[in-house]
């Protein structure tokens, strides 16, 4: 099962019909792999949303603040 599909509101058809990552810990969710972080552009196999990027992670300021420093307007 898929956490993020179920998360997201997909259908039980959707996010029962995959898992998230593989064994490997490589993200497999389709949708998930398609999403480009707007934070860092990763994408595929490193996908992630905003909540979880190492950007973020590391800053550990809120995605605001985050926002503005990187378009260097804070």
């Amino acid at each position: 099962m898929c956490h993020f599909c179920k998360h997201n509101g997909e259908s039980r058809h959707v996010y029962c019909g995959h898992n998230l990552k593989d064994e490997q810990g490589k993200i497999i969710c389709p949708i998930l792999r398609m999403y480009t972080c707007s934070l860092c552009g990763a994408t595929g196999d490193s996908s992630h949303t905003r909540k979880y990027c190492p950007i973020n992670k590391k800053k550990k300021i809120s995605p605001e603040k985050l926002n503005a420093t990187l378009m260097g307007t804070g």
